[in-house]
């Protein structure tokens, strides 16, 4: 409840902003239009979720990629004529809230990025329109109660605002604002900027300390980046959101996936992989601070992958699952030409490769079939496309059958009874057949969303897909 009331508040912030302007412009305290658009702020406020958790499953790549893009648009269009007409001798303001047009675009103006409330919605448990009625209530009454306030406001102070400036020019630098920071904060620039606080000691990859390897003196290697086996902890009195990767003690559960993978994926193939300062499963309920934080792992993957460089000349495979294949996806954009040709494969299991990653590195390309080489393997598992957790794997736009290997929907029967088939359009394996519901694991993984699943249930296949690929690199 206290959450879904933070979060009515954030969403409100800009119907208090645009209705002072409104205030400011109009100069009079004329109750109908404060309610009214009052009215029309909270309910396109209330709206915005609604539809973003509607259209999740099919469309949530395409909203988050232009939805900040159309809000900032609209807003700077609107500001910017408004600040051009302050500057003209006429009486009449170009931005006139009594006109329920105007009112009517100013609401969906502020109110297109709260389609990202919907998405997470959509991936922390709201499963029917029926559970998201308290939240959606409370984000409509908060902001027709902060669009009153803000007009009450910008009424109490428009004359003195209109002595010392024209309210079309103060109105148009906050419009332009209010989109310049829903820009920002959906490209994540704000968290590229900001410091990230009590992060632990980089791990020194020359250590051998630094790694989990197993030599069996083959002719390729695996290079394995670990999943998120780390949650919030407390370190020098103060919370922390990475794992400690020089304390072995507290990278227990990373070494077990280690020595797991290992022994299911490796087969006759070397394997190599480092400790690093993976960020805590909690950081991934906020997208903005998965991006602020995930730059520490970054910065680990990219040291330890140029150390494994220069340790062995051998071919690879890269590997990771789900934070890991994030990284993977990082690394693939910072290949070069020479590291590319030794490249055999590379997995990205659990994780999403989006059109903006294909279209940033000529070294992701999508594998087509079983046996094709320096390609990208990427599939996510669901029971069914409204059951894509948006936030691992609802961007995606490549996938593959894990089971035969296709990238059409021809169905694959899996040895523990089920049935795998690739669904073209959301790019997602779709698994029939599965009734336990132990994995569930809210906010993280809801009921369909099969992401524990991505290596137990295909090693097999995995493992030979990686030979098969390994023995194809040679022969070519």
């Amino acid at each position: 409840m206290f959450q879904n009331l933070l979060i009515a508040l954030a969403l409100a912030m800009d119907c208090f902003a645009v209705s002072v302007v409104c205030a400011v412009i109009v100069r009079k305290k004329a109750a109908g239009l404060m309610l009214r658009l009052a009215f029309l702020f909270g309910f396109f406020q209330a709206l915005m979720p609604l539809i973003g958790w509607a259209l999740t499953s099919r469309f949530s790549q395409q909203l988050q990629a232009v939805d900040h893009w159309i809000a900032f648009a609209m807003l700077a269009l609107i500001g910017g004529k408004m600040i051009a007409d302050s500057f003209k001798e006429e009486e009449k303001p170009s931005l006139n809230p009594e006109n329920w047009k105007t009112g009517l675009l100013l609401a969906v103006a502020t109110s297109i990025d709260a389609l990202a409330v919907g998405i997470s919605y959509a991936c922390t448990g709201y499963e029917t329109v029926g559970s998201l009625g308290w939240p959606l209530l409370t984000i409509g009454v908060v902001s027709f109660l902060m669009s009153i306030l803000g007009y009450l406001l910008g009424y109490r102070f428009g004359e003195a605002v209109n002595r010392k400036m024209r309210p079309e020019l103060l109105g148009g630098i906050i419009l332009i604002g209010i989109g310049l920071r829903i820009l920002v904060e959906h490209l994540g620039l704000l968290a590229a900027l900001a410091p990230v606080n009590n992060v632990p000691a980089a791990p020194d990859y020359s250590a051998q300390s630094a790694w989990f390897t197993v030599e069996r003196g083959a002719s390729a290697d695996i290079f394995y980046i670990c999943s998120t086996e780390t949650d919030d902890y407390t370190l020098n009195g103060k919370d922390c959101h990475f794992a400690n990767a020089v304390d072995t003690a507290s990278c227990a559960s990373i070494t077990a996936e280690m020595k797991g993978v290992d022994s299911l994926l490796s087969g006759n193939c070397n394997f190599y992989s480092p400790y690093y300062r993976q960020i805590t499963m909690e950081s991934y309920t906020d997208s903005l601070l998965m991006h602020e934080r995930i730059l520490v792992a970054e910065e680990d993957i990219r040291a330890a992958f140029q150390h494994y460089l220069k340790l062995s000349d051998r071919p690879f495979v890269l590997a990771g699952f789900s934070q890991g294949a994030q990284l993977v996806v990082t690394l693939l954009k910072g290949m070069t030409d020479p590291v590319y040709e030794r490249m055999v494969a590379a997995y990205v299991i659990g994780w999403y490769i989006s059109e903006e990653d294909l279209a940033a590195s000529k070294y992701i390309v999508p594998a087509r079939g079983a046996t094709d080489t320096g390609v990208t393997v990427c599939y996510n598992s669901v029971r069914s496309p409204d059951c894509i957790n948006p936030v691992i794997s609802g961007r995606t736009a490549v996938g593959i059958n894990p089971v035969n290997w296709r990238t059409d929907e021809t169905p694959a029967p899996m040895e523990n009874g089920l049935t795998a088939h690739l669904d073209t359009l959301s790019h997602h394996v779709l698994v029939d057949g599965y009734t336990d519901t132990s994995y569930i694991m809210l906010p993280y993984f809801p009921d369909g969303c099969y992401h524990k699943f991505e290596i137990p249930w295909y090693h097999d296949s995995l493992r030979k897909n990686i030979q098969d690929r390994v023995d194809a690199y040679f022969r070519h």
